[in-house]
């Protein structure tokens, strides 16, 4: 399966727009105790804002569910330009809907199949953006990291708090670890993340005091 990540699910890890301020112990504090945390390049990153969506679809008569995990964080002191963002695609098999748990590599999102994963890192400050994704360029069908699922609940998404009818994940929780690459030219060094793990509910969390 190629290109499975949606539109929709972009547009809601990176069309939201918040901003806040607080001391620098109250933001690491924050972040520890965030929804979502990982360490990048060593440094403790932990969401602002977090995401659970899951999304029915098909592909070539195989159904099965895309699940998006993932979250922004405003850094410390920052302003509405100084955001990053990470956002991971698991693609889980219709018959796996009630037993999702297990490891998923990360990989190409023109390389992943069904059963697999990708994900994606977005740095953004008042001079620009850098996108990272889950794979090296200098061998792009290699898997660059995995996500495990080691807890689920099952039941009605809803979105913004109002029942859509449609079946997924009301919890979702796990681990993950990967390098990404940035994919724009002169873009810089991969980004290691490490000690990733999240525990989140259907739609969106907010993690800011």
């Amino acid at each position: 399966m190629k290109r499975f990540y949606t539109a929709f699910f972009l547009a809601i890890v990176l069309g939201v727009g918040f901003s806040a301020c607080s001391k620098n112990s109250e933001d690491a504090e924050q972040s520890e105790n965030a929804s979502l945390t990982m360490k990048v390049d060593g440094e403790i990153w932990g969401t602002t804002i977090n995401n659970l969506f899951t999304e029915e679809h098909e592909y070539e008569g195989t159904e099965y569910y895309l699940v998006l995990v993932g979250g922004q964080r405003i850094a410390p002191g920052g302003g509405e330009d100084d955001v990053s963002s990470i956002s991971m695609h698991i693609a889980i098999p219709k018959s796996r809907l009630n037993n999702p748990k297990g490891t998923y590599q990360l990989l190409k999102d023109s390389e992943a199949n069904i059963g697999q994963a990708t994900a994606s890192y977005i740095v953004s400050t008042e001079i620009g953006q850098t996108w990272y994704a889950s794979y090296d360029p200098g061998n792009p069908t290699q898997a660059v990291g995995t996500v495990e699922i080691t807890g689920f609940e099952v039941g009605e998404q809803k979105m913004v708090g109002y029942p859509t009818g449609n079946p997924g994940y009301t919890r979702l929780s796990g681990t993950f670890k990967m390098n990404v690459y940035p994919i724009q030219e002169n873009g810089g060094s991969a980004v290691k993340i490490t000690e990733g793990k999240f525990n989140l509910k259907s739609g969106l969390g907010f993690d800011f005091k």
